[in-house]
Order: C-alpha cells, then structure tokens, then sequence
C-alpha cells in the first residue's frame, strides 16, 4: 500500500497552502484521493507560484493553513498502518517542511511518516537525471498508464498521483525498472 502527498507552498521556503494525497493499493487501484486548500497567506505570492500553480487549483477548502494541515495531519494518522508506505517526490524543502508545520501545530514530534520515502531518490537508483524525468512521461511511456483528460500539472493531488504510481511500478514491475535502467 502506497500513501503519496504533494504540498503546493509560497515559494520553495514558503508556507503550504494546498496538500493532496492519494492511496494506492497492492494492485495498483487508487482507493482514495484528497484535495485541500487554504488562501496563501502572505503579503505577496511568489510569482512562478502564481503563474504555474495557483491557474490549476480549485477553490479553497479551508478558511485556514492552520485548518487545512490539522485535517491533513488526522488524515496521515489515520492511515500510516503497518505496511503502508508513505512518500512524496523530492520532500525537501516543500513536503518536509510542511510535515514539520503539522507536527508543531499538533506538539508531537513521534507520530509522523517513518520511513518517508522520496520517489526521486528511488528514480535515483535507476536513472542518472532522475529529478528530470517527467512522472506522466514515465507513467505513459514506460508503464504504459493513460493520463486521464482531467490531469492538472502542479495539482498537489495529480502530482501525489502520479509519484504515487512511479513508486508502485518501481516496487512491483521489475519490467518497469529494466525500462528505466535503460531509458
């Protein structure tokens, strides 16, 4: 079992305003999906972050960044279960950040993701440019997945996505890992 999150912040350094997580079964299947988003609260938005991110998100979903990551944080909880592996696609700064966010909000340090695992390390093992490697590219072309018409680029949800499915290729279809050795 696959748990993949992506964070969407203000910057690189920034806050986090906008989380998705899906959940991948042994076969592959999605079983769950979230989305949540809160206003960016900052005097200013970070330009790339308004050009390439803020034109593919929906409306917020909390009134809070302080809401959204309590709901986060419940949602991790609830579903960080024996054999579930919990990752995100190049975790620091963003993702790493924003766990340390919810972890001092909640004042507990011993209940987050461990192992965290970074699908662009685990590209790493099997491909020089792994941080240059397109995910859907990857998807389409090697494990040969249909990008749904309704995908959004830098959508935390779509991105969670599609790491999500790079890592579970990567742990189950040794076919998928010769392909990449030699892409």
């Amino acid at each position: 079992m696959i748990l993949s999150f992506d964070v969407e912040s203000n910057g690189l350094m920034g806050e986090g305003f906008a989380v998705g997580a899906v959940i991948i079964n042994s076969r592959g299947e999605e079983t769950e999906r979230v989305y949540m988003r809160a206003p960016v609260q900052a005097k200013f938005v970070d330009s790339w972050v308004k050009d390439n991110v803020l034109p593919h998100l929906p409306d917020e979903t909390h009134d809070s960044v302080r809401e959204m990551r309590k709901e986060f944080w419940e949602f991790l909880q609830d579903n960080m279960t024996n054999g579930m592996n919990v990752l995100g696609d190049v975790i620091y700064p963003v993702e790493a950040n924003f766990l340390l966010a919810c972890q001092k909000q909640k004042g507990n340090a011993d209940d987050g993701p461990y192992p965290l695992l970074d699908v662009n390390s685990m590209l790493a093992s099997y491909m020089e440019k792994s941080q240059d490697a397109d995910r859907i590219e990857l998807l389409t072309d090697l494990a040969k997945v249909e990008k749904p018409a309704e995908y959004k680029q830098h959508h935390p949800t779509w991105d969670a996505w599609a790491s999500g499915l790079v890592a579970y290729h990567i742990f189950k279809d040794s076919k998928f890992v010769r392909r990449l050795k030699n892409s």
